[in-house]
């Protein structure tokens, strides 16, 4: 799915590409350490549960999720091992916008009528260009904020 022009990219909740490294080095360790001692003639028992675990990190730090607002609504992006998937939630949808403030973090708060919303963290440094994004999108709109 083409996103369309991208207007505003929503801080990422799973990490910094610093925290994806250490989950990289760390799952090949774990596979590295497991394959050794397979071929040592260790017990199953020893290595199997130390290379799922080291799959599993190395899985969480291919994978990549974005939430992008473009002028079609808010679209979702999950990529991993060359595997994606794209949701887009039309701005038709969206009934009610809430944002929350506190101190350096921002979280966009939207309601879309389901029965749990959508919350996008944003940094506090954004919020000049969200608020001019927003008010493009929702011209007449009264947005709610909350300061905690």
């Amino acid at each position: 799915m083409e996103p369309g022009e991208v207007l505003i990219e929503a801080r990422s909740p799973y990490g910094t590409k610093g925290t994806r490294a250490g989950l990289l080095v760390f799952g090949l360790v774990l596979l590295i350490g497991a394959a050794w001692s397979a071929t040592k003639g260790a017990p199953a028992g020893r290595y199997v549960p130390q290379s799922l675990i080291g799959l599993a990190l190395l899985w969480c730090a291919l994978w990549e999720r974005k939430v992008l607002l473009t002028k079609q609504g808010i679209l979702r992006t999950n990529r991993c091992l060359g595997r994606s998937r794209d949701e887009l939630l039309p701005w038709s949808d969206v009934h009610h916008l809430a944002l929350s403030v506190k101190g350096r973090d921002m979280t966009l708060l939207v309601d879309h009528g389901g029965i749990r919303g959508i919350k996008l963290p944003f940094d506090r440094s954004q919020e000049g260009q969200l608020r001019a994004v927003l008010a493009e999108i929702f011209p007449d709109a009264q947005m709610e904020v909350f300061s905690r």
